[in-house]
């Protein structure tokens, strides 16, 4: 038994802070008087400060050897603070640095105003405010709209007078949202809309790549919320450097940049086109950000989102962020810790028929041996039916019954016998809607992501595409189903 109590940990741990009284010499170059204190004796003076955030940026990029010269990388940038800086920092690089910078960035914007439902003079202005922010750094500015998630095709605008809103999208957009219960599902479902319109978008400019500007304090909020979550299976694609959730099949090292394919042969193999998502910003602390934005006197856009303005109550993530600044406040070590354990993290190869619909993680809800997941839906179907209600054999349809209420949004093939499309690879093109259910669309989800679609209030009301892409799976596990008795 461990003889270090609490207390005697303490002590050990907890760093006493500066007093104006003691020497504040800068901690790097040992001359000038220091203008920052990052951590509790950890003093720089403002030179060597911004000196030292633009190096932990070229050094993360440079270690993962994360772009080539000539490559085009997608920018994703709100205007708000840590995606200016990044814009600030890859000037530099590119204009300023000894060794420059050589790959072409394309700054692209998402505009969220469908979510809240605000007036369209209202959505204009916001554009032209984050256009005119973003313009200063001299890359060509695109703008996206969300609500292209529920459309045909994603819209990238590089002329805000160009934009096209349309008010069946906006209205389907809000919906969706409307239609989720909690803040938590809310602020996972937008993190995944805005991701998979990005991931168009790079497609669209012909970028491989996506630079996104979280920082080290945002990703050890988003490790601890996402184990919280559900989300553990995933978190190498979360909060590691590399997002490779679209390259699933690609061909990728652990310290290699994943090719993208343009149909012709590299190293002797095809690779699979897809676009990598980065997080260049990934070793500095969101203190270090707003401090850099200070200094350099950088414009900011501040756009509200879900839980701005909200207390800790209001999320699994808010809680988690409020808890971990504040512990970061009497031990400095504590947020780089958790960063530095994500970092470590790591998953088997996933094939590409085992996604999840949502998210493009791999699919964790297996029930075949025993798990967490299989004690967890046990759980919920003894509080549905009690003791009496599951029968003398348990057996794995017992578990699945948890998710059996139906609630459909049309009528399928199945529903008609003597009217079949016939075209074999599982996409029904019958004149009526594909049926889809609380448990279709549960089996096509990844443990996290049935979290937060959980408490829906109708499926009928979830975007457009996610239902078609969970019908698609559904209709063709069951053919396979069928012919599986007839293969060798």
């Amino acid at each position: 038994m461990c003889s270090l109590t609490e207390s005697a940990l303490d002590p050990a741990l907890l760093e006493t802070k500066l007093t104006l009284s003691e020497d504040i010499t800068c901690k790097k170059c040992r001359t000038a008087e220091s203008s920052v204190n990052l951590r509790a004796r950890d003093t720089y003076c403002r030179p060597c400060f911004l000196v030292a955030v633009h190096h932990k940026v070229r050094a993360t990029l440079g270690k993962h050897k994360a772009t080539r010269p000539g490559d085009r990388v997608a920018v994703a940038a709100s205007g708000g603070v840590n995606s200016t800086v990044l814009l600030h920092l890859l000037q530099q690089g590119i204009e300023s640095d000894h060794k420059k910078l050589l790959f072409v960035p394309l700054v692209v914007h998402v505009d969220e105003g469908a979510v809240w439902g605000r007036g369209l003079e209202q959505r204009k202005e916001n554009i032209r405010n984050v256009r005119r922010i973003l313009g200063k750094f001299g890359f060509s500015v695109h703008v996206l709209l969300l609500e292209d998630y529920n459309g045909d095709s994603v819209s990238v605008y590089s002329d805000e007078d160009d934009i096209v809103f349309t008010e069946s999208l906006a209205s389907e957009m809000h919906k969706n949202f409307a239609n989720i219960k909690e803040s938590s599902s809310k602020q996972e479902l937008l993190q995944q809309m805005r991701r998979s319109v990005l991931l168009e978008a790079a497609r669209v400019l012909q970028c491989g790549k996506v630079f996104t500007g979280e920082n080290g304090t945002v990703l050890a909020i988003d490790l601890l919320s996402g184990v919280a979550g559900g989300a553990g299976v995933s978190l190498p694609y979360r909060v590691g450097f590399r997002d490779t959730r679209d390259c699933v099949g690609e061909k990728e090292s652990k310290e290699s940049t994943p090719e993208i394919a343009n149909g012709n042969e590299e190293n002797g193999s095809t690779t699979k086109n897809g676009v990598t998502i980065l997080r260049p910003m990934r070793d500095v602390s969101s203190k270090e950000v707003a401090l850099y934005c200070t200094f350099n006197q950088l414009e900011t856009f501040v756009g509200g989102t879900f839980g701005t303005g909200e207390d800790s109550l209001y999320s699994i993530r808010k809680l988690t962020e409020e808890f971990l600044v504040g512990l970061q406040d009497s031990f400095p070590a504590t947020i780089p810790t958790i960063f530095k354990t994500g970092d470590k993290l790591s998953m088997a190869r996933v094939e590409p028929g085992d996604l999840c619909c949502l998210c493009s993680g791999p699919l964790d809800t297996g029930t075949g041996g025993h798990n967490a997941l299989q004690a967890t839906m046990f759980s919920s179907l003894v509080s549905a039916k009690g003791k009496g209600g599951l029968g003398d054999t348990i057996g794995r349809e017992v578990f699945e019954e948890v998710y059996l209420e139906q609630e459909v949004n049309g009528e399928g093939c199945g529903d008609k016998s003597d009217e079949c499309c016939g075209e074999g690879d599982g996409s029904c093109k019958t004149n009526k809607t594909p049926s889809l259910s609380l448990k279709d669309l549960s089996k096509s989800l990844c443990y996290s992501c049935r979290r937060t679609l959980g408490k829906i209030k109708s499926v009928s009301d979830l975007p457009k595409i996610l239902q078609e892409k969970v019908g698609v799976k559904t209709r063709r596990d069951q053919m396979k189903e069928e012919i599986s008795g007839f293969l060798l």
